[in-house]
């Protein structure tokens, strides 16, 4: 039976999420300690802001110090000082040259015979498969919530 203390008002995905971390026991620790290694709670701000920068500001990141201390404020967690690394990290892995770049070199190299090669990742498919799985993660909570 779904308790109706669930019900959401206004149905933006901010308040579903903050329901969410309230209603389901253990919900927001999952979202940092799960499997695959990925902080849900602060990437997911910052996957909002990437969507935002392509849609709206056609990729350009005016200010890059700006966009991270906005993902760690919004995220709730600015005063850590190892996020704010990470998150600069993770700027640079989707940004050349203070442009978003969604498809990038990954590195260049040489392989076992000596031959130049450049591996390639696609940033959107990568961007697809973790909102995939954080999707998943939900639906699992969810059902587990309601069932029991």
């Amino acid at each position: 039976m779904v308790d109706d203390s669930f019900k959401i008002q206004n149905k933006n995905s901010k308040e579903i999420l903050k329901k969410l971390r309230t209603k389901i026991p253990n919900f927001k620790k999952l979202e940092i300690n799960n499997n695959l290694g990925i902080d849900f709670q602060l990437m997911i701000v910052f996957y909002s802001k990437i969507r935002h920068l392509s849609v709206h500001e056609g990729g350009i990141v005016p200010n890059k110090e700006l966009f991270i201390k906005k993902v760690l404020d919004e995220a709730n967690i600015s005063s850590k000082k190892e996020y704010s690394q990470y998150i600069a990290q993770k700027v640079d892995d989707f940004f050349e040259k203070d442009m978003l770049i969604l498809k990038t070199i990954h590195f260049k190299e040489k392989n076992e015979l000596g031959v130049n090669i450049e591996m390639n990742t696609d940033r959107f498919n990568d961007l697809l498969g973790k909102l995939g799985s954080y999707i998943y993660m939900i639906q699992i909570e969810v059902l587990k919530y309601t069932l029991e």
